[in-house]
């Protein structure tokens, strides 16, 4: 099975993108409401939306996961789009 996110988009970018989520694993132990401790074991789709929702909770942008000219193309659009918001100011 692909799962396909459709499009990223950050500050104007829109990256395609593609992940297989058949083989997607996740598992956490956490505190919920009134520290209460709990347990998530998930697979699949759910595996997948909970290692996203945990790179929003550390920090992570979606381009620091690609890899190669992806992340090249990605970063470069970034650094232009930067310049060019330094240049209308």
């Amino acid at each position: 099975m692909i799962f396909s996110e459709n499009r990223f988009a950050l500050f104007g970018i829109m990256l395609l993108a593609k992940q297989a989520v058949e083989e997607a694993e996740a598992f956490a132990r956490a505190e919920g409401v009134g520290d209460e401790p709990f347990e998530l074991a998930a697979s699949g789709l759910l595996a997948r939306a909970c290692c996203h929702e945990l790179d929003h909770l550390d920090g992570v942008l979606f381009f620091e996961r690609l890899s190669g000219l992806r992340k090249e193309l990605a970063l470069r659009r970034l650094r232009r789009l930067s310049y060019l918001q330094e240049l209308s100011a």
